[in-house]
């Protein structure tokens, strides 16, 4: 009985890191969205290249994660 229930904590464990990796690429693409736009961050900042540039990727990063989120989220088959 032990190693059922460990079993199924371990198989819980395993559905919860993808959510757990999506709402984190979530934060990460509002944020970048946010810090992209100079209406939030000004024209000084928006004007800055190497941080744009890094923001850029990490909003490209987070994107092609929910692009792609039926390749990794497959729907069950009923």
């Amino acid at each position: 009985m032990k190693q059922l229930t460990s079993q199924i904590h371990a198989f819980g464990k395993a559905l919860m890191m993808p959510i757990s990796v999506i709402a984190a690429a979530g934060i990460f693409l509002g944020l970048a969205a946010a810090m992209q736009n100079p209406a939030i961050t000004g024209e000084a900042f928006a004007q800055m290249q190497v941080p744009q540039l890094v923001i850029g990727f990490i909003r490209k990063v987070a994107g092609a994660l929910f692009a792609n989120l039926p390749v990794f989220l497959p729907l069950p088959v009923p």
